[in-house]
């Protein structure tokens, strides 16, 4: 019993189970010229960053001590960040390398916060040389420990590394080079040590944007150790436009740096875009968020719906909950049937057209006069489709009949314009769209199958052009499979 447990708890996972990221993390080192980053905070953006195709992910520690209200000076605790790093790792399958501080304590804590972050399933975390209490490596007043009692802790975290998962990631930073009395020859020299101690990938933490000790740290390293990749904070601390010369990813992946990541680039992003929505909110009322929908049609995030899978959910729902089937049925709100993965890889609704005997399946919903089918039929979901040259408007011109339709219902014109624009997508190269595109398309067409269904329910403004027989025109929308050649 408890191995077939066991067996259906596996097939409900919504995507494959990656056993172990951090070999992930390392076979994409070695694969790699270089792999980069942005900071993320929770698990909503690591998802976000996993369907935009990030490789990998950051938990930034200032991200998340912000996220809290707090600046980045040592007040999460250990049991706090680990909690976090668990939620992140369970809602996405790429490798994640987590902060975790200072160790939150001395070799010993070390070795219980190595064991904590082990169980969260990240593919690895950086431990820095900082004296406690810890503070953001660009928040002056930053001080390090004794380089013997920095080598007991890596030492500790490697140990602890290699009896519990030694794939697990280990990068050393040091933050010798901008603390008290600290200097460039003081960090290579710690860079060095810690190497030799046994850590997978080592950071030297620099106060500015400024190529030269990025070079000459990179250069110290390898001489000494040719092999070992190193990390590099390509820090949201920086002003990077403003420099005159500014690294580029690749001239970093050249040196050596391995591993690059904007620490605080979702928590830049995520606190730009609130404040601004946030100030036309107080400022226009009502009217902030319905230019705030009409700026997300189209878009990924359109739906809070799609973002969290809802329809993966109901699905679930529906196998193993009795009863539910009839109760989406029966109430008001979002169902599986209305909805459309942001990540193109789930069921949902995709409206396609007939009009008459052309065939052009997608430019508006579906009409037919038959809509007394099983009621199923009008629910049924749609799997993710191969957008190819000919599955979106079609090459032939819009009928006489399309063009009344259009004309009869004008707030359809942006839809059909952005499906245009995907027309255009796929017959530039390289041909066809990515999952984003695949996105916009569907979300386009199920917005058309609403206004056209609503119209025609409503009764009012029932498309069609002068002289054409509305009573015929009855809008359903139907799957792909069941779509007539």
């Amino acid at each position: 019993m408890r191995d077939l447990c066991r067996a259906a708890s596996r097939r409900l996972r919504r995507r494959p189970i990656v056993e172990n990221t951090g070999r992930v993390f390392r076979q994409l080192l070695q694969a790699e010229p270089y792999l980069f980053t942005g900071g993320v905070y929770d698990p909503l953006g690591a998802q976000l960053a996993e369907r935009v195709g990030m490789k990998s992910v950051y938990l930034s520690g200032y991200s998340m001590a912000l996220a809290q209200g707090w600046p980045d000076m040592g007040f999460l605790t250990q049991t706090e960040v680990t909690r976090i790093a668990s939620m992140v790792a369970s809602a996405v399958s790429i490798p994640i390398i987590a902060d975790a501080d200072d160790g939150y304590g001395n070799a010993l804590s070390t070795i219980r916060t190595v064991q904590e972050y082990v169980k969260t399933g990240v593919a690895g975390i950086h431990l820095e040389d900082q004296r406690f209490p810890k503070r953001c490596g660009h928040i002056a007043g930053k001080t390090v420990v004794g380089l013997d009692e920095a080598l007991g802790k890596y030492r500790a975290a490697v140990d602890t590394r290699d009896r519990l998962d030694p794939d697990f990631v280990i990068i050393a930073r040091t933050d010798a080079y901008g603390a008290v009395g600290g200097s460039l020859e003081e960090a290579i020299r710690r860079g060095r040590a810690y190497a030799d101690a046994g850590v997978d990938l080592v950071w030297c933490e620099l106060s500015n944007a400024s190529r030269e000790p990025a070079i000459a740290f990179a250069r110290a390293m390898r001489e000494t150790h040719p092999d070992l990749p190193l990390a590099f904070n390509y820090s949201s601390s920086f002003r990077w436009h403003a420099d005159r010369n500014p690294f580029t990813f690749k001239e970093l992946g050249d040196l050596g740096y391995k591993f690059i990541f904007i620490t605080l680039f979702a928590a830049h992003a995520a606190t730009y875009a609130m404040w601004n929505a946030m100030e036309e909110l107080v400022r226009d009322q009502e009217q902030a968020q319905w230019r705030l929908e009409k700026t997300k049609v189209g878009h990924p995030t359109e739906s809070h719906h799609v973002m969290a899978r809802v329809a993966h959910f109901q699905e679930l729902e529906k196998r193993y909950i009795p009863g539910t089937e009839e109760r989406i049925k029966s109430s008001h709100g979002f169902d599986d049937a209305r909805l459309v993965h942001a990540d193109g890889d789930r069921a949902g609704l995709s409206a396609t057209v007939h009009t008459g005997g052309l065939r052009d399946r997608n430019a508006l919903p579906v009409v037919t006069r038959d809509a007394s089918d099983d009621p199923a039929r009008e629910r049924a979901q749609v799997a993710r489709r191969r957008v190819g040259d000919d599955d979106l408007l079609g090459r032939g011109t819009r009928t006489a009949k399309q063009r009344g339709l259009r004309a009869g219902i004008p707030e359809t014109d942006h839809l059909m314009n952005r499906l245009l624009d995907v027309k255009e997508q796929v017959e530039r190269p390289p041909f066809g769209l990515d999952e984003a595109g695949i996105h916009r398309d569907q979300v386009c067409r199920t917005e058309l199958a609403e206004v056209f269904q609503n119209r025609l329910n409503g009764g009012a403004g029932l498309p069609g052009g002068r002289g054409e027989d509305r009573s015929q025109l009855v809008v359903r929308v139907l799957p792909h499979s069941d779509v007539p050649e």
